[in-house]
């Protein structure tokens, strides 16, 4: 009996404890399941500043600690930016791709250091006529600054950090760096060598998918599905790490418009290294009958123009600095000559009667016909002429105007060699030399952007056959320095290699040295 009685006991407790239970379970609240995501980082403009650098630093930083984004997409719209702030972004990204799949989507510019943004990611995607590329590098030289007796420096360089001389070799490392992290990480699929990727080019997407630049033709959507496929998830959230984080570019500015160097001197004060691309690159043109310092350029010399005078033009809005024959200038006084200048309004034909030689260094406007005639006089007289132009101040348009009376033509663009040169592709080795006064003693020199001249029986100093003109772009011997022995003409097609400090280089002041025994000699 006692049994039957606890058998009710036993079913009422535990129908209160289901009924509790229950109550549990409808009180407690369901937590919804958490999807894993793929997160999107999206680097758009320059990379000129701390800010935009600091604003992507902080977004790959954020997709490395959040445990529930499990790959990344970068969506590309960038020309790229400092060469430090991008090589962080890069190295961190290398960190990122080591704990999640990281696949890039080139969506507009992906070219020079957007590209090397895209590098550090497992796949790159790019839209068809997307811009691909532009593997390189722009430094801007240092300064020059005069010294200062209420600012002391404690050496040399300490206001500039470099060498004037040294710096294209500067250049050429950060370079290196770059192209050995294209080569690193694109490995067996580039298919394109050192030499054309040192070249800047820029490709669209196909052209670029060709080379072995990109993985695949894709949108930032066949992005985000193939950053998926290789987390390995099949249910995913989109996540924009940009809005997470509030930031819609600090820096909107440098986005808005396409940068111009004055731009990047002002973001970024030289010396500086930039991974970026300036479609619209232009620079103020310096005013050379005006100093540097902004007052009055002097060239007028006192002294009689005589025997022992050479006669330097002035007088065709010339591209150069008095100051920067400053070297010609001693070996000349070396040899008990001097220098003096034909100014604008002087009478040419007049001045040069009795002089030695006459110099003729990057005129911007052209001879007259009275003026070449003088010239052809002056010649005819025994008299020397050296036609100097630089491709870096002037088109060879106006010294053509004189040069071709004597069978001289400057071309036009400049000189380059990717493979072999003095620390930057335009500075060109010359090694390859005819027999003349001219060229004695000398085994190499470096012309720095210089212009060839087409005048090929009359060329004396020759460069090697992998070296490309910048208006023909072909390869093959070029001459930018000839001679006219029946008439005593000698041309030059670069004005950089008589300055300080590159006069210095390899047997350049040897260069110098046999110009002045050419312009003094009877």
């Amino acid at each position: 009996m006692v049994k039957k009685k606890k058998l009710p006991i036993l079913i009422l407790i535990l129908l209160a404890s289901a009924v509790v239970t229950a109550a549990v379970l409808v009180i407690r609240p369901t937590i919804p399941e958490v999807k894993p995501s793929v997160g999107v980082i999206e680097i758009r403009g320059y990379i000129e500043s701390e800010g935009a650098r600091d604003n992507i630093v902080e977004m790959i930083e954020y997709a490395i600690k959040d445990a529930n984004i499990k790959a990344v997409v970068l969506k590309i719209d960038s020309p790229g930016g400092c060469a430090d702030a991008t090589e962080e972004i890069y190295m961190d990204l290398l960190r990122l791709r080591d704990k999640k799949p990281v696949v890039s989507s080139i969506v507009g510019y992906g070219v020079s250091g957007g590209y090397y943004i895209a590098i550090a990611s497992d796949f790159i995607f790019a839209a068809p006529s997307a811009m691909v590329g532009n593997i390189g590098v722009i430094g801007r030289l240092p300064y020059r600054l005069l010294p200062s007796e209420e600012y002391i420096e404690t050496g040399p360089y300490k206001w500039t950090g470099f060498s004037e001389k040294e710096f294209p070799f500067k250049i050429q490392m950060v370079l290196e760096q770059f192209l050995r992290a294209v080569e690193t990480q694109r490995e067996n699929r580039l298919r394109i060598d050192r030499a054309e990727l040192s070249k800047g080019m820029i490709y669209f997407g196909v052209d670029a998918l060709k080379n072995g630049l990109i993985d695949n033709l894709g949108s930032s959507l066949d992005a985000i599905e193939k950053a998926s496929t290789l987390a390995g998830i099949e249910e995913y959230e989109i996540v924009g790490i940009n809005l997470i984080l509030n930031e819609n570019y600090r820096e909107a500015e440098l986005r808005s418009s396409l940068l111009t160097l004055p731009d990047l001197d002002r973001l970024v004060p030289p010396p500086a290294f930039h991974y970026v691309y300036i479609p619209t690159a232009y620079e103020k043109p310096r005013v050379y009958n005006a100093a540097p310092d902004g007052g009055e350029e002097n060239v007028q010399m006192p002294g009689a123009v005589g025997a022992n005078t050479v006669l330097v033009d002035f007088s065709h809005n010339n591209a150069f600095y008095s100051f920067e024959l400053n070297v010609l200038l001693s070996e000349l006084v070396q040899r008990d000559h001097n220098l003096r200048y034909l100014t604008e309004g002087e009478n040419l034909e007049k001045k040069l009667e009795n002089v030695k030689a006459f110099v003729v260094v990057i005129p911007l406007d052209a001879f007259s016909d009275d003026e070449i005639e003088a010239v052809k006089k002056f010649v005819g007289d025994n008299g020397k002429l050296l036609l100097i132009t630089d491709p870096t101040r002037e088109f060879s348009r106006a010294i053509n105007s004189l040069a071709a009376d004597f069978g001289i033509v400057f071309a036009n663009g400049y000189l380059y060699n990717v493979e072999e040169s003095y620390g930057n592709y335009r500075n060109i080795y010359l090694s390859d030399f005819k027999e003349r006064d001219i060229t004695k003693n000398i085994e190499k020199i470096v012309l720095f952007t210089a212009a060839h001249i087409y005048s090929k029986e009359k060329g004396i100093a020759f460069t090697s056959e992998r070296t490309f003109s910048s208006e023909g772009e072909r390869g093959m011997k070029f001459s930018p320095i000839a001679f006219v022995p029946e008439n005593l003409i000698l041309a030059i097609g670069d004005f950089t290699f008589l300055t300080e400090p590159y006069c210095y280089v390899e047997n350049n002041f040897q260069l110098i040295s046999n110009i002045a025994d050419f312009l003094t000699s009877g």
